[in-house]
């Protein structure tokens, strides 16, 4: 007598690895959309850091800028450029911002009533603001401008001037021909421009 055998369902070996390989496929989709996800994250969480650090950095400047004291002599704020090569850089902003009235109306300022805001030489990447409390020596001329980088190279060393980091998030350049990282060329990306009105042209018919 014969015995039939019912037919059992089951998988053959091309479709279980047709299978696999789809699985694969969707692992492979879902770690790469993670990935993506996460650098979107990262990027979001930066960037909002970066514009926080901009706004206070601009609104400590913008406050500044706004009590400074002027005379025709000295403005009340002026970048200092350096020259390095045959480019010059104007990363260093100087603002006159004496605590109640100026030691000295018809000017010069005292160091001690200046501000300043550039970038440290030694971690280009940090935007400092600097005062000197306790130096009461004139300020130089405008037009002295190697006296002005003496004065900002000292304040840069010295161990009593006050020096607040507004941000360390400050984009850095090589700004000579030297790709070393220690190198001396690296500065901070920071360029200040100033316009007075009236100009220096017309400010002799204001005063007429």
């Amino acid at each position: 007598m014969f015995q039939r055998h019912r037919n059992r369902a089951g998988v053959s070996l091309v479709e279980l690895l047709l299978a696999v390989a789809v699985m694969g496929i969707l692992a492979v989709s879902l770690s790469a959309l993670a990935a993506a996800v996460h650098t979107s994250n990262d990027y979001a969480i930066t960037h909002g850091e970066m514009v926080q650090h901009a706004r206070v950095a601009c609104g400590r400047i913008e406050s500044a800028c706004q009590s400074a004291y002027a005379t025709p002599d000295y403005p009340g704020f002026w970048s200092v450029a350096e020259t390095n090569g045959s480019y010059t850089f104007p990363d260093t902003l100087v603002m006159w911002a004496p605590n109640g009235a100026p030691a000295n109306a018809d000017g010069p300022p005292l160091m001690s009533e200046l501000v300043l805001v550039t970038f440290d030489p030694a971690a280009p990447n940090r935007l400092l603001e600097i005062r000197s409390p306790a130096d009461n020596r004139a300020a130089p001329s405008l037009a002295n401008n190697s006296a002005w980088l003496s004065e900002i190279a000292a304040l840069h060393s010295s161990n009593t001037a006050e020096k607040v980091q507004l941000t360390d998030l400050l984009r850095v350049g090589n700004a000579g021909s030297s790709a070393d990282v220690s190198s001396t060329d690296w500065r901070g990306v920071v360029r200040f421009e100033t316009r007075y009105h009236p100009t220096a042209a017309e400010w002799p018919s204001y005063q007429a």
